[in-house]
């Protein structure tokens, strides 16, 4: 459905930022000389967003952290600021910055990339805009035989101007360059404490002319052939509207044309290095007539002078010698019509959820559209079931079909299907609570005690035990695990709706390959909620700790382990194979036979309806005393 004229528009922009690590930033000439403690700051325009933690005492630090957001309004610059943070000064200093235009944002989407840091100066630290009207009028004087051209600028206001230091008290100043090359500069009244201001001045400019010009033009131009003039011409008189500035620099060389208007934005500052740089416009004026006046919305951009490469995110640092930055964008925007527009679509999505065969379906359709990014078709679909308890039936019906077609059930939803994109949509929905009350405690522990946990011959330091450190990594590792198999109470009720589907199927569909009903579930819980969950906690909220390099090390080899559990519940064989065979003697402590019918008791649990409906296979699950049959929540 087209959409009628005058509907209104809106303009969803989201950014995910995964902020890596920076390397060779140069060295420190004071205080703790040849290393700094840097920290950064993700900033849209000047609007500081996000800020990392500060990394100390390197030149080569590692940050692993990622930030998302939705953007509420239109910006000009992404900008990644570099500080040190100086301790004998009590200082925070900027050391350099990432600066990539929105426009230049889908270059770099997706991409993991070094991109050089430039240095910061405050020429080209500029944002905000100014509101200019420009209009070409006539002049006549008492001896002329003509008309004569003359310009009336009005700045009318500017808004989000950079704040200087706490404040900003701007002014302007109006500059007309000629074709002979001189200038006419006027300048607006100074406003105090505003990012806003109103200024709502007009001036004019008249013709220029050179001292070859005859006695008829040179009455009209003793008061402007200075380059400096701060006279102001008065209102222009009738004349015709026809002429043009085109017309008025092919009549000879004698007279300086309007050639283009540049008006700078300045904080007046009584501070001993001066009034401050806010931005600047250039406006030629090669175009303008009397019928064509201009009254537009300019972007204060940095001084001519000052225009670097920064601007489009270069992606080597041998012109500054700065460092680099590696940084991952991902940045869409999204055109969004007023709900009404899109009760049809609707209405066929919410139809998906039944409609059998599923490849009939409209979401299936959708998938397929999509190509190779299912994540694109996944998020929005399940969103919008989700939101109208149509989930379910959807996801389980894609999973029916995809368990129908796979010739080895190992590799049941480990590709990126629509069904698995749908399922970990839905988990990351409606799990985030449950994700965070299951893993927090044991992951700040991790982070807070910080225990060498490295098992890899090849990476151990010198200083540091094997022996001791698999007695480590085995600790956290059965803390976590501990953890998840306590919290199946707690699974939310629409997962184990899920997972009761997938397990009612795997059981229709392999009657005689009984291990399948654990692995359709541990597939999604253990692998792609859990394992992910462990290896990036500040990607999910789980923890607001610093994670350090070693830190880093230990989530990834206890995310290893979780993973390796996953894949043993759903094993006729409790031999796991090792893909590393420093892991080996991690899996043989923490993976026994205990630990695994644990696994696998939770998976029954989370598996049962929330309702407390059973299906013909479901049978009381035995823990130490009593009979246990999960109940709706």
């Amino acid at each position: 459905m087209a959409p009628n004229a005058g509907t209104q528009v809106r303009l969803e922009q989201r950014l995910k930022v995964k902020l890596g690590e920076a390397k060779n930033l140069l060295a420190r000439s004071h205080g703790s000389v040849g290393v700094r403690d840097i920290y950064c700051v993700l900033s849209l325009d000047q609007e500081p967003i996000f800020r990392s933690a500060t990394v100390e005492k390197t030149l080569d630090p590692f940050f692993g952290e990622e930030f998302q957001f939705d953007i509420p309004r239109e910006f000009r610059f992404l900008s990644v600021y570099v500080y040190d943070r100086d301790r004998p000064m009590k200082t925070d200093k900027i050391f350099g910055k990432v600066s990539i235009k929105r426009e230049d944002l889908t270059k770099h989407n997706g991409k993991d990339q070094w991109l050089a840091i430039t240095p910061v100066d405050a020429d080209s630290e500029v944002q905000g805009k100014v509101l200019v009207r420009i209009q070409l009028k006539s002049l006549r004087h008492m001896n002329d035989a003509a008309p004569q051209p003359m310009v009336e600028v009005k700045i009318e206001e500017c808004s989000d101007l950079c704040i200087v230091n706490g404040s900003c008290d701007p002014y302007a100043v109006v500059t007309m360059h000629y074709t002979n090359k001189k200038q006419e500069n006027k300048r607006t009244k100074t406003k105090k404490k505003t990012a806003a201001p109103h200024f709502d001045e007009t001036f004019f400019f008249e013709q220029q002319a050179s001292s070859s010009a005859t006695s008829r033009n040179s009455s009209s131009g003793n008061n402007n052939n200075t380059s400096s003039s701060s006279s102001m011409i008065g209102p222009a008189e009738g004349g015709s509207n026809t002429y043009s500035l085109s017309a008025a620099t092919a009549a000879g060389d004698e007279l300086g044309g309007f050639q283009c208007l540049q008006v700078a934005m300045w904080h007046e500052s009584a501070g001993m290095f001066g009034n401050v740089f806010l931005g600047e416009v250039r406006v030629p004026l090669h175009n303008l007539t009397a019928t064509r006046d201009l009254n537009v919305w300019y972007l204060l951009q940095p001084r001519q002078s000052s225009v670097r490469h920064s601007s489009g995110g270069s992606s080597s640092s041998k012109a500054t010698g700065l460092g680099s930055l590696r940084l991952n964008l991902h940045y869409s925007c999204t055109h969004v019509f007023p709900s009404p527009l899109y009760d049809t679509l609707r209405s066929l999505l919410l139809h998906t959820a039944h409609q059998k065969p599923v490849r009939s379906s409209v979401g299936w359709l959708l998938g397929e559209v999509c190509g190779n990014n299912k994540q694109e078709a996944a998020v929005p679909l399940t969103r919008v079931l989700l939101q109208n308890n149509q989930a379910v039936p959807f996801i389980a019906n894609l999973a029916a079909l995809e368990m129908y077609q796979v010739t080895d059930p190992n590799t049941i939803f480990r590709g990126n299907t629509l069904a698995s994109k749908c399922m970990d949509e839905l988990m990351k929905l409606s799990g985030q609570h449950y994700l965070k009350e299951t893993l927090k405690p044991a992951i700040d522990q991790v982070c807070r005690e910080k225990k060498p946990c490295e098992v890899d011959p090849a990476r151990i330091p010198s200083t540091e035990n094997r022996d001791t450190n698999l007695a480590n990594l085995c600790e956290y590792t059965n803390t976590i695990l501990r953890s998840i198999n306590n919290s199946a109470l707690s699974c939310p009720p629409v997962m184990c709706q899920i997972f009761s589907e997938l397990r009612e199927h795997a059981n229709a569909i392999f009657p005689n390959q009984r291990e399948v009903r654990y692995s359709v579930i541990s597939g999604f819980i253990f692998l792609r909620f859990f394992a992910p969950a462990i290896l990036g906690p500040k990607l999910f909220d789980i923890t607001k700790h610093q994670i350090d390099m070693s830190t880093l090390r230990t989530l990834t080899l206890i995310s290893k382990t979780v993973q390796g559990v996953g894949n043993l519940v759903s094993s006729r064989n409790l031999n796991h194979t090792c893909k590393e065979e420093y892991m080996r003697d991690v899996f043989a402590l923490c993976t026994n036979n205990k630990l695994v019918d644990a696994a696998r008791t939770f998976l029954e649990i989370i598996s049962c309806m929330p309702n407390g409906n059973l299906k013909a296979y479901d049978t009381p699950v035995i823990l130490r005393e009593g009979v246990m049959i999960k109940r709706a929540q």
